[in-house]
């Protein structure tokens, strides 16, 4: 999986969603356990690299999806300034940056179980397909980091929210809680 796969994954998985289980069993991924969400969830993609869960759509409104993922890289820097930027970049554009233009990015450095990481918060701008189409407005909000055990295996984990302009966020704090319990849930297991 390349690095810009998690945004693309995101998005694409927004049709067929199956109804996440009632367990409270962690999902295990490669090098990583999530606790289940809280909320109601769909399950769009789960192997074993990627989990994709999104809210049940609502007529109308804006689509809201997270997820986390494993990433084989072998050159990404998190140490860096540039470094961290280039690699959210790389996330948030998925190679297409001439569909996809980020307006708005926060990064901070930080650490999570040991782990060299780098969280952040985006908006970009989304030009559909027919290029008659109005932009779509993306806001992002997530983390990569390094593995513990690996120097080329990341986790990548975020949540984004992906409307048109004139479109109403859904993005209300119970959600945000929602999310950040998801991805602050996110622990290393052994590769």
């Amino acid at each position: 999986m390349t690095v810009g796969a998690l945004p693309v994954l995101l998005a694409a998985c927004a049709a067929g969603p199956q109804p996440a289980s009632e367990s409270a069993t962690p999902y295990q991924l490669r090098g990583i356990s999530v606790a289940k969400p809280a909320g109601e969830w769909r399950i769009a993609a789960n192997t074993p690299t990627t989990l994709v869960l999104r809210k049940p759509p609502v007529s109308g409104a804006a689509s809201f999806v997270m997820g986390i993922t494993g990433i084989s890289a072998t050159r990404l820097d998190l140490s860096t300034p540039e470094g961290q930027r280039r690699a959210v970049e790389g996330l948030l554009v998925a190679g297409e940056a001439s569909r996809y233009r980020v307006t708005e990015l926060k990064l901070q450095p930080q650490r999570r179980s040991g782990a060299e990481c780098v969280a952040y918060e985006a908006v970009v701008h989304e030009q559909p397909a027919e290029s008659a189409q109005s932009p779509l407005l993306l806001t992002n909000q997530g983390f990569i980091c390094r593995h513990p055990d690996s120097m080329t295996f990341y986790v990548a984990g975020a949540w984004s929210e992906r409307r048109a302009r004139d479109q109403g966020s859904v993005l209300d704090p119970a959600l945000r809680g929602e999310a950040a319990q998801f991805l602050d849930s996110v622990r290393f297991t052994s590769l």
